[in-house]
């Protein structure tokens, strides 16, 4: 009994650690990206979504997806960006709607955004960021709407439309 216990005592604590250490990567991850070593802030999100396959957390796996999608358009991998945009969209989809979601959902298409004016396509990135403007309301992030509104702006300016990028 008492190696049972024990057991279930480490078994527990090991969880624990590995849900502490996913959580410090990709702190490390967002600070590596922030400083502009996007190589590190790759090498490490990819480490989290190794974590995620051992313990599954979809909204989180697909969050870590999208940040590594910006990850890899600043390095100038378009395609692998898509790819790893796709996979956090089709995580999300059959999840049950929750505020939660809806957030998340809100930053996956702000990611998506960014991608599409990186490539030249404002008139997408447009349509994108008012998608997750929507969500952003939705889920009650001001913060959200707000940045959601800043990248409207931009893709209104790219577009020729400099009046109403400042309205």
């Amino acid at each position: 009994m008492k190696r049972l216990v024990r057991f279930i005592v480490i078994a527990i604590l090991g969880l624990i650690l590995s849900l502490n250490l996913t959580w410090v990567q990709a702190q490390t991850a967002q600070f590596a990206y922030q400083q502009g070593n996007f190589a590190e802030a790759q090498r490490l999100l990819n480490a989290d979504l190794e974590a995620y396959k051992l313990q599954p957390n979809p909204l989180k796996h697909a969050q870590t997806l999208a940040w590594l999608a910006l990850t890899q358009q600043k390095l100038g991998d378009f395609l692998a960006a898509e790819t790893s945009l796709d996979q956090s969209l089709a995580l999300i989809q059959p999840l049950a709607a929750t505020v939660e979601k809806t957030r998340i959902h809100a930053q996956i298409l702000n990611t998506q955004g960014t991608i599409e004016l990186a490539q030249g396509q404002a008139q997408n990135a447009l349509i994108t960021w008012q998608r997750a403007e929507q969500l952003y309301q939705k889920a009650g992030d001001r913060l959200g709407v707000a940045g959601a509104q800043i990248n409207q702006a931009q893709a209104w300016e790219v577009l020729g439309f400099y009046r109403r990028s400042c309205n």
